[in-house]
């Protein structure tokens, strides 16, 4: 049962991705990945990627163009297998996103997906 609220619009950007993780053992911090930005919604967003990450890992996602929105902080809620061993969808919250950048987010998606 679908228990979004707020609308979720589908893209396709190549995205780079900065992940962390609880200091620890087996922690790292700052570990680049590729990544592709499947969708996006005002609150949170889903990211495709090879490498397996896990529950509460903090990603700092940024793109290699200028765009005004990013890097945006997701938090991990959600975890999906695509194609076992190859392909992760993750659900992700926004986390830690300033006033301004969450405006500029909602600006984005009203000038870009809604008529």
């Amino acid at each position: 049962m679908e228990k979004r609220t707020i609308e979720r619009y589908n893209m396709d950007i190549n995205v780079m991705l900065e992940v962390h993780q609880w200091e620890g053992e087996g922690s790292f911090k700052g570990q680049k990945i590729k990544g592709i930005l499947s969708d996006i919604s005002e609150k949170g967003l889903g990211i495709i990627a090879e490498y397996p990450l896990a529950i509460d890992m903090f990603v700092k996602i940024s793109i290699p163009k200028d765009e005004r929105i990013l890097p945006l902080i997701g938090k991990i809620i959600r975890i999906e297998v695509i194609v076992p061993n190859e392909n992760f969808k993750y659900g992700c919250i926004l986390s830690g996103t300033s006033l301004s950048r969450q405006m500029a987010l909602q600006e984005y998606i009203n000038s870009h997906f809604k008529v």
